[in-house]
């Protein structure tokens, strides 16, 4: 008899443990690390570096062209994070502003959202930035490096472990 109840309580673990798990994969309970991914996304490329490749190395922005620093010291305009020699995104600051994660599908989505000033969207702008062309370097930014990754996944750990001290 001892033993019947062993195995009901071990059922009754895994179920839990079950629920806990699917729990955790559920798009809401990714958000807040979701959130955390992208404010890392933002602070790196506020800094001035970007990563061209996923799980890359973070790597420093091409250099602002000498024209674009005239223009940028002219600008009234110019974002307090930055300066008009600064290679950072951050020009008015509106396309960093608006990186968040959004949930498509049922997948989280880390991007810019909503309209830029200039009558495009933060989405169209950071493309346009990711592209480059042959008088305009290509910086790429929205991608998460190796060393980002291992942050979000601890900080990851840290919200599943109160997510099962919650579930006891």
């Amino acid at each position: 008899m001892a033993n019947k109840n062993a195995s009901i309580q071990f059922s009754k673990i895994i179920k839990s443990l079950q629920k806990v798990v699917n729990d955790s994969i559920k798009a809401a309970a990714l958000l807040p690390t979701s959130k955390f991914a992208a404010d890392l996304v933002v602070k790196r490329t506020r800094l001035g570096y970007g990563v061209s490749k996923n799980m890359g190395a973070k790597e420093k922005f091409a250099k602002l062209s000498p024209n674009y620093v005239k223009q940028r010291k002219m600008f009234a305009g110019l974002d307090a994070s930055t300066r008009p020699n600064k290679s950072n995104l951050t020009r008015t600051g509106q396309m960093l502003a608006s990186i968040r994660p959004i949930i498509v599908d049922g997948k989280i989505i880390i991007r810019p959202t909503g309209n830029h000033k200039g009558g495009f969207s933060n989405e169209q702008l950071a493309k346009w930035n990711e592209d480059g062309t042959r008088n305009r370097p290509r910086r790429v930014f929205l991608n998460i490096s190796e060393l980002e990754f291992n942050q979000i996944k601890r900080f990851y750990r840290k919200t599943f472990g109160d997510l099962v001290r919650f579930r006891k």
